[in-house]
């Protein structure tokens, strides 16, 4: 769905490009990537449960041949080291990766990759069948789920900090565009019915609004930048605004009041406009993807059971229906026919 997103967004700006679309794209773009990054980090650090849980299996299998052990927990090592080299850059990224008890020795002592092989060792010397390997095997799995748990915890501890002082700089950023909106009215209301009034109290009100715009320009200048770093399209209303200012001033200078007072309005919309788009993005929640904290997927059961995952939710049948219409309707040929056939015959079954 989010894909299909972007690539709409994609179409229409190259259609006809428009600020705001690329900042959505931008803003999209950057976020799909981000949460795909840490889901895909996280899938694959529990990937290790699974590896776990089928050495466990052949180290209590006495029919297990030594290599058939050693080829499966060569591809655990590998891995590991995989991992290793994720979790360094997730720690580099953090604010504050001392607060991590346990990343020094997951880092520079290599403790599971340590376990892994301890293990293969025990079940090749081992007279008695694999009990310690396995034992060694469990108390591996129990120490990589506090790792994790602990990596994964400071991570979120950080985004949340962080979209804390993002919360807090935009509701910074909509205060100060409201008192821009509350001194752009008192220069509209001096230039009231500019039409309609005398050039001396025209020009006596003047004095007060120009004060009041020269105020404006100078702080919105400040805001602009502020508004760039957290949300653009604000940012290029805003910038618009102090156009519109400008030009107040430009036509209230020379005597035009007729033209400052449009100008004046104009400016009030288009602040209007950027205070109302930075409380839609204050207000705008960015999805996380958090695991489902039921799923007993960390292999406490490593010796004998099976992994039990527990779900809170059911699949719509229709859903089901739609799958099934949609492999069978397919053109594949060759061996996809032949991978898509055998999976109905799963489904059915």
């Amino acid at each position: 769905m989010q894909i299909q997103t972007l690539h709409e967004l994609v179409k229409k700006n190259l259609a006809q490009p428009d600020m705001q679309l690329v900042y959505q794209l931008d803003t999209g773009t950057g976020r799909f990537l981000e949460e795909h990054e840490m889901l895909d980090d996280r899938e694959r650090d529990r990937d290790f449960f699974v590896g776990a849980r089928g050495l466990s299996r052949l180290l209590e299998n006495s029919e297990s041949s030594h290599a058939i052990i050693k080829l499966a927990g060569e591809k655990m090592l590998s891995f590991l080291t995989d991992r290793e080299r994720r979790w360094k850059l997730r720690v580099a990224r953090l604010n504050h990766p001392e607060a991590l008890k346990l990343a020094k020795k997951v880092l520079n002592e290599h403790p599971f990759a340590k376990a892994i092989s301890k293990t293969l060792q025990e079940s090749t010397t081992q007279k008695n069948q694999n009990r310690n390997s396995l034992q060694t095997l469990s108390e591996a799995v129990s120490s990589y789920r506090q790792w994790i748990d602990e990596l994964e915890a400071q991570e979120d501890k950080d985004r949340e900090n962080l979209e804390k002082q993002r919360q807090k700089s935009l509701v910074s950023a909509r205060d100060e565009l409201q008192e821009l909106q509350r001194r752009q009215l008192e220069v509209s209301k001096q230039m009231h019915r500019a039409d309609s009034r005398t050039q001396d109290e025209l020009a006596k009100d003047w004095t007060i609004a120009r004060m009041h715009e020269n105020t404006n320009i100078s702080a919105a200048g400040k805001l602009e930048e502020k508004l760039n770093a957290l949300t653009p399209h604000s940012a290029e209303r805003l910038s618009a605004a102090v156009e519109a200012m400008k030009l107040t001033l430009e036509n209230g200078n020379e005597a035009d009041y007729v033209h400052a007072e449009t100008f004046a309005d104009l400016a009030g919309r288009l602040l209007h406009q950027a205070s109302k788009m930075t409380q839609e993005e204050e207000q705008q929640k960015t999805r996380r993807d958090h695991r489902n904290s039921g799923d007993n997927y960390y292999g406490q059961a490593i010796i004998g059971g099976d992994i039990e995952t527990e779900h809170e939710y059911h699949v719509d049948p229709r859903y089901r229906e739609e799958v099934l219409d949609e492999v069978i309707k397919s053109d594949y040929q060759g061996d996809n026919r032949t991978l898509l056939n055998n999976f109905l015959k799963r489904i059915i079954r």
